[in-house]
């Protein structure tokens, strides 16, 4: 399939299914919830292998980002299913960090604060958007975007857990969230050539 319309598929694909999950699929049952929220990162997940040069650390993100979205989706009466999605968005944002401190390092820019090393979660997305304003070329403003975007996610996620929720509060966190991650993920589906 030509660059062009494999791109425009998996952009559209993931616009809907993401859009589907945070205007309905968030109010159906708890298994088509939990399908319907994973199946907009597997599209980015196929977007990024399928791309000239898919590249590993990116795909990991992704995979680790699948895992935390499924794991929030696992019903038990302990703090496991948070304490594992914390886990597995942390090795995400990990893997996005080096990937972006890898590809920078390689123009010969100085990332030598990045990557952080067994630090907090907060720790690892403050890397990701100081990874994100270093860069120069023209996927630093995705990179930044999504970077703020996933602190604006995981706030809001701290905002509904310290108080009793707010209106739209789910419809909200997902949007930022799978925003952010089309924003981290876009410049690795098209050419890097």
């Amino acid at each position: 399939m030509e660059k062009k319309k494999r791109f425009l598929l998996i952009e559209t694909l993931f616009a809907l299914t993401a859009s589907y999950h945070t205007v309905i699929g968030l109010n159906t049952a708890p298994l088509p919830q939990a399908i319907s929220k994973g199946i907009p990162i597997l599209i980015l997940l196929a977007g990024v292998l399928t791309a000239p040069k898919p590249e590993i650390r990116i795909v990991l993100a992704l995979i680790f980002s699948y895992l935390g979205d499924m794991s929030s989706e696992l019903i038990m009466d302990n703090d496991f299913p948070f304490l594992s999605q914390m886990f597995f968005f942390s090795c995400a944002q990990l893997f996005y960090i080096l990937e972006f401190s890898r590809s920078e390092k390689a123009e010969g820019k100085n990332l030598s604060l990045v990557p952080f090393f067994m630090v907090p979660y907060a720790g690892l997305l403050l890397g990701m958007v100081g990874c994100a304003c270093i860069c120069k070329r023209g996927r630093s403003r995705k990179r930044i975007l999504g970077a703020l975007l996933f602190l604006l996610s995981d706030s809001l996620i701290l905002v509904r857990m310290l108080s009793n929720g707010f209106p739209l509060d789910n419809q909200l966190v997902i949007a930022t969230y799978y925003f952010a991650q089309w924003c981290l993920c876009l410049p690795y589906m098209q050419s890097r050539s």
